[in-house]
Order: C-alpha cells, then sequence, then structure tokens
C-alpha cells in the first residue's frame, strides 16, 4: 500500500509540475512559431565548445608506484542549438587508476534549455535550498522552469545520488563502502519582485546490496525524508526579510522494524519510521536593511538541531545555533571596504554530550585601495567552515592528498603593489589557519594548525613577451604533535614567442623536524603550441626528487610525471 501511495504522489507530483509551465507556454505559441520559422531561414543549427585528451606517463624510482604508468582523460564541453533550444553537454572519461584500485568513472550530462525551461540528463547537480538538495550530484533526470521576470516556477529531479561501492582490502586509498543511493524531490512556488514562497521536499533511500552488508556490517543503509518551506519578503526598497524552516525525518537502518506513527512523520505515506527513526528539525532567518548603496546591515539567526542531516547535501554540520549582525561598509570613495560578521554560537543544544561549546564568533575584513598600484587586504575569522586541504610533497604521505577540514580559525594579510608601467610588482602573503579534520561525514578530534608566509617579486622582460617570478615561502604544519617547517625559495620562467608558450619552474624544498632534515627539489616545464586558432597541443613534464637524512621514515625516491595535453574549441 506505501509503494502504492508513493508512486501515486511521485505521478501526481510530475503531472503538476509539467501542466503548470506548459500553461504559460501554450499562451506564447504564435511568437514559438515565428522565432522557429526565423532560425530555419538561418543558422538553424549550431554547436560551439571544447574537446580535449590528456595522457599522462609517470616513473618513480625508490617509492612504490602512485599513479598509474599511463593514463587516460577525455572530456568534451559543447552547446548545441538547434533552433532556439540550447543544450549544454558535458562528457567526462577516465581509466581507473589500477595501483590505487580506484573505480574507472565516466560522466555524461546534457542540460537543453529552451525560454523558461530547462531539462537535465545524465550526470547533473541541481540546489533546491541548503536542507534538502544542495548542489549534491546525481544520474539520472531533472526539470526546472522558472520565469525571468518572475511568477511561478517548479524543479523536480529523479536519480542515482551515490553508486554501490564495497570494501576493498588490498585498496591504499581509504574509500568508505556505501550503498546505492537513489532519490527524487521537487521545489515549486512562486516569486515576483523580491518576494517569494517556495515548498521543497526530498526523499532519498539506499538500496540493500548483500555484499556490502557480509564485507562491511559496520554501515547499514538509510532513508531519509526531507521537508523544507522558504519565505522571502521585500518592504520597500530597504527591508528585506527571509525565512526557512526544514524537517528531516531518517531511518539510520532501513533493514528494522516499523513503528506505527503519525501523518507529519510518515511525510503523507512517502516515509514508514522504524526503531532507528530520528526526526529533527532546522531553521534560520535573517532581516536585511540597506541603511545607504554604501551600507548594509543583516540580522540573522541560523539553528540546526542535533542530529539533522540531508542524504541530498555531500557534508551537513549540525547541534549548533548561531545570532550574529554583517555589515557591509564602502568607505573613503570605495577605496576602503570594510565586512563584519560578529554573534555568538552554540552546541551541544540538547545536553547529550560532557562539553558544550558557548563563544562568540566573528570575522572582519579589509580592503583598502591605498594607491591605484598598492592594495592591502586583510581577514580574521573564527566562523567554522568546511574547506579542501591539499598536501603537496608533504614526505608523511603516500600520496599528495585532498581531505575535508572544518577550519576553527584563520588569519591572512596580503598586499600587492605594481608600478605604474606594470612592469614590476611585489606580493606579500602571511596566513595562519587552526583546523580539524572531517573523516566520512564527522568531525574528528584530529587537530592540526598551518602557518605560511610568502613573498614574490615579478618583472616583465623582452618587449611584455616574457615573466620572471622569483618566490620564498615559508610553511609550518603540526598534526597532534607532530611539527615540520618548510622553506622553498623558488624560480619560474614564462616566455610567450608567436604561437609558442613555454614555462619553467624550479622550486627547492627543505623540510625540517624531530626526525632529521629532508629536501625535495621540484622542477617543471611547459610547452604549449597553437596550432590554429581553435586547437593547441600542450607538453609538460615534471620531475620531483627526494632526499634526507631519516630513510627509513621518509625514503629516497624520485618521481618523473609527463603529460601532453590536446585542445579543440568549435
Amino acid at each position: 500500500m506505501v509503494a502504492i501511495t508513493q508512486n501515486m504522489f511521485r505521478a501526481i507530483l510530475h503531472i503538476i509540475l509539467v501542466v503548470i509551465p506548459l500553461t504559460s507556454f501554450a499562451q506564447d505559441v504564435e511568437q514559438v512559431i515565428k522565432r522557429t520559422t526565423e532560425r530555419l531561414k538561418d543558422q538553424p543549427i549550431q554547436i560551439h565548445g571544447q574537446f580535449q585528451m590528456q595522457g599522462t606517463m609517470n616513473q618513480i624510482r625508490g617509492l612504490e608506484q602512485r599513479i598509474d604508468p599511463f593514463s587516460l582523460q577525455i572530456q568534451a564541453n559543447t552547446t548545441l542549438d538547434i533552433l532556439g533550444v540550447q543544450a549544454p553537454f558535458q562528457f567526462t572519461y577516465c581509466d581507473g587508476k589500477t595501483l590505487y584500485r580506484l573505480p574507472s568513472f565516466l560522466i555524461t550530462g546534457i542540460s537543453p534549455h529552451y525560454r523558461n525551461f530547462t531539462l537535465h540528463a545524465g550526470d547533473r547537480s541541481m540546489h533546491f535550498s541548503d536542507y534538502t538538495l544542495a548542489g549534491h550530484g546525481f544520474r539520472g533526470i531533472g526539470f526546472e522552469y522558472q520565469k525571468k521576470d518572475g511568477g511561478w516556477f517548479a524543479s523536480t529531479f529523479y536519480g542515482r545520488l551515490k553508486r554501490s561501492f564495497s570494501n576493498d582490502m588490498e585498496s591504499r586509498q581509504s574509500l568508505e563502502p556505501s550503498f546505492k543511493r537513489m532519490g527524487y524531490g521537487f521545489k515549486t512556488g512562486y516569486q515576483k519582485n523580491g518576494n517569494e514562497i517556495a515548498l521543497s521536499l526530498l526523499h532519498v533511500s539506499d538500496r540493500e546490496n548483500n555484499a556490502i552488508i557480509v564485507q562491511s556490517p559496520g554501515i547499514s543503509p538509510a532513508e531519509n525524508v526531507v521537508l523544507d518551506i522558504q519565505i522571502k519578503k521585500q518592504f520597500g526598497p530597504k527591508w528585506k526579510l527571509e525565512g526557512e524552516v526544514a524537517r528531516s525525518l531518517l531511518n539510520r537502518d532501513a533493514r528494522q522494524l516499523s513503528l506505527e506513527s503519525g501523518t507529519w512523520d510518515r511525510a503523507f505515506g512517502l516515509f514508514t519510521p522504524n526503531t532507528s527513526f530520528e526526526k529533527h528539525i532546522a531553521w534560520k532567518a535573517a532581516f536585511n536593511y540597506k541603511i545607504h548603496p554604501r551600507h548594509q546591515l543583516d540580522f540573522y539567526i541560523d539553528h540546526v538541531d542535533p542530529g539533522f542531516r540531508s542524504l541530498g547535501a555531500l557534508f551537513f554540520q549540525n547541534d549548533f545555533e548561531r545570532i550574529g549582525i554583517r555589515t557591509h561598509h564602502a568607505l573613503a570613495k570605495q577605496k576602503i571596504l570594510v565586512n563584519t560578521d560578529l554573534g555568538s554560537e552554540k552546541n551541544n543544544l540538547r545536553a547529550f554530550e560532557g562539553n558544550r561549546l558557548q563563544r562568540l564568533r566573528g570575522s572582519l575584513r579589509i580592503q583598502w585601495q591605498v594607491l591605484p598600484q598598492w592594495l592591502w587586504a586583510g581577514n580574521y575569522s573564527n566562523i567554522r567552515q568546511t574547506n579542501k586541504l591539499y598536501a603537496y610533497n608533504n614526505p608523511a604521505l603516500p600520496v599528495d592528498s585532498i581531505f575535508l577540514a572544518i577550519t576553527n580559525q584563520q588569519a591572512q594579510v596580503q598586499s600587492v603593489f605594481q608600478t605604474s608601467d606594470h612592469q614590476h610588482n611585489l606580493t606579500g602573503l602571511i596566513q595562519y589557519q587552526d583546523l580539524q579534520q572531517i573523516d566520512q561525514e564527522k568531525i574528528t578530534d584530529q587537530t592540526s594548525s598551518n602557518r605560511l608566509i610568502s613573498f614574490q617579486y615579478g618583472k616583465r622582460l623582452m618587449n611584455d613577451q616574457a615573466m620572471l617570478s622569483i618566490n620564498f615561502t615559508w610553511n609550518k604544519n603540526q598534526i597532534d604533535q607532530v611539527s615540520i617547517n618548510s622553506w622553498s625559495p623558488g624560480m619560474i620562467w614564462n616566455h610567450r614567442h608567436r604561437a609558442w608558450t613555454y614555462s619553467i619552474a624550479v622550486i627547492p624544498s627543505i623540510f625540517t623536524g624531530k626526525n632529521g632534515t629532508n629536501q625535495i627539489w621540484s622542477s617543471r616545464i611547459q610547452c604549449k603550441y597553437q596550432l590554429s586558432k581553435k586547437q593547441y597541443l600542450q607538453l609538460a613534464y615534471r620531475t620531483i626528487n627526494r632526499s634526507g637524512s631519516a630513510p627509513a621514515l621518509y625514503p629516497v625516491f624520485s618521481d618523473q610525471t609527463a603529460k601532453i595535453l590536446y585542445q579543440f574549441q568549435f
């Protein structure tokens, strides 16, 4: 009975979302025919975009192979215009990394667009709200209808959000096992003159897989429904009110026994709570006041219950409440820009944990155009936000890694100076970050900090056909009790001559720590040849050589990588 109800609801929903836009579309049939006739006479089919193919070759000595000796990537981005119907198309292919047993992937997608209608097919992403579908990629089909001048709008999707992946004990990478995750949802509403009301729904469920359950008994198939409503109201040219409320229904283990529940907990027949059931609320509100074209105040409050989760978001932080005020100012004839954010934050809202954090939070950013050729910028923030961090040439890591982290504090000061003839420039940067790493969608206790000081000088040569850059960077990384300092002087030369463009870079780095001193010598050369106005060929070669006084911990190795890239624009 539940399955029948869900199917009926889904069918009625899609009919409504299609019929409403088609009613407006039918009113403009005459104009559509006229435009189509004009296009039939003049370029009925147009296509533009780019195609590129890249091959990578790698050789390493003194260390286990980090990437395949050869890999291939093909990518195409095109826009097809047929009688005014625009269809952006994306195609990406990459072979699997057998050494790390990474899956090969094929990404294809197309989004035809005509006037107020957009169709998404293949590998696409859409955004309903921060609490429902928040830019999560999916493989399936989607539809959007929205007028530029306002009115009724609607969007819907159905597809696979995550593919099934089992744990591989032979893999060198820690890839999280997962079930196949399917989902559908919609968003509809009305907007006009800054006013808006919108309702959205997201339903996501994991498909059971016995092989994954046997290999990874610690994970379980989940099911999630999120209902969301958004309201925006404009009070004249200066005042604006915004609000959003979402309710999340989650079965952490969809295999458990069902529970008797009310209509709200069953989401009108779309969801069946069981013994692992949780329900949570998230809401936020903002009040904006534009004092002057150069001054604005924003009052806001965000509240997310502990345990609130949306499977339509890649990472979602919960269990917090934030209250604050943001200001935006342009001073001294807009030579000075000041942005502030000051408020309070607390977590452990239901006192489930022993420690409760309640603190002042804020950020300050100042940009000062001292002279037309001299700019200063600085900022400080203790607002927690998610960042992607890259670990380049870290001898403690087996590969060049990318990992998610929560930034607890960060500060930065930067100055850029350029002479009036644009022949010389000087850049200085000082930066500090305090971080906590994220593992399997949870913030861990592993802390790290990063300090960086960098200077760069650049000079144009050979009638502006060449550029010489000399830089120096000091970096200190501390992960728990392990501290590594690095000093990296470097030189980069770029030169353009007719159809040729080439670049040479030499960047030696010295790492020091309690285990001794290590050196990494990194150099690269890149050459690009413009075959024609629409196509070019690029060759690149990079070598990394490391030596040190602690070879047992950080073995001596040399790594050489060559790439060849061809691109054609049409």
